[in-house]
């Protein structure tokens, strides 16, 4: 964890957050405009002109690694054209049969949560936020700050207390109420010192989650947590859940 060492961009749990998802129930057909069929009914969570994504899932299969995971490129710009009957008909600018087809039944359609300002390179918004990833690449530290060198009782100490983010150079909003009116920033997704209680380049994803054992009197999920659920159980409520997050979200 030396600066110049961690790379948020390959962070496990740095999915697209979802706006909207349904289940694919069979193989993408047709050829620009191609329809995506899904789970009967799941189309109505998708309107007109909507930018939508596909991404591999496997039933009972937890998520991968972000960037291991298998989802339509950004600049294939699908869009939908028109809801159907149990169905989503796409355009896009540059996408073939061939690539909607890597997605079988049982992978997911989504709306991303788009970025603003839309760039090249962010064009939709992922579980760490923008400013919250910048501010770790150019320090090469993880959101507790700077960590010295490998001490894992320590390490291990400071990751079993309730976290926050102490990085500097980044504002983030403090005393925000989340869950029942709790304020508190250690919500926020990135990277917290002390992972698996080991310390030494294992990190939390949040500063605080009811999955850490040792901290009974916590009753709420992370974000993270959250989301690998949902998508595991029944992705259609991701939206709720990314609504959500949005007041935890450093913007």
């Amino acid at each position: 964890t030396n600066p110049g060492q961690l790379v948020p961009a390959i962070i496990k749990w740095n999915w697209d957050r979802i706006e909207a998802a349904a289940v694919l129930s069979g193989l993408v057909t047709g050829a620009n405009p191609f329809t995506i069929p899904v789970v009967a009914g799941q189309q109505l969570a998708f309107a007109e002109h909507q930018v939508v994504r596909l991404r591999l899932r496997t039933a009972r299969v937890p998520l991968a690694r972000a960037v291991d995971t298998r989802v339509s490129f950004s600049d294939f710009r699908l869009t939908v054209l028109s809801v159907g009957v149990n169905s989503l008909v796409v355009t896009s600018a540059s996408a073939n049969l061939s690539d909607l087809t890597r997605f079988p039944a049982g992978s997911i359609v989504y709306r991303p949560t788009a970025a603003t300002p839309v760039t090249a390179d962010t064009p939709f918004l992922k579980l760490v936020s923008p400013i919250v990833s910048a501010a770790m690449t150019l320090t090469g530290e993880p959101l507790t700050g700077a960590v010295a060198t490998c001490d894992p009782a320590k390490e291990a100490a400071v990751g079993n207390g309730v976290q926050v983010p102490a990085i500097s150079g980044i504002s983030l909003p403090f005393g925000i109420s989340i869950g029942l009116n709790s304020p508190s920033t250690s919500q926020i997704v990135g990277l917290y010192t002390g992972g698996v209680r080991t310390g030494c380049g294992m990190f939390h994803l949040t500063g605080t989650c009811m999955m850490r054992n040792h901290q009974p009197e916590v009753s709420m999920f992370c974000h993270v947590c959250r989301y690998a659920l949902v998508d595991l159980i029944d992705p259609t409520r991701h939206g709720t859940v990314n609504t959500d997050f949005e007041g935890i979200y450093p913007h």
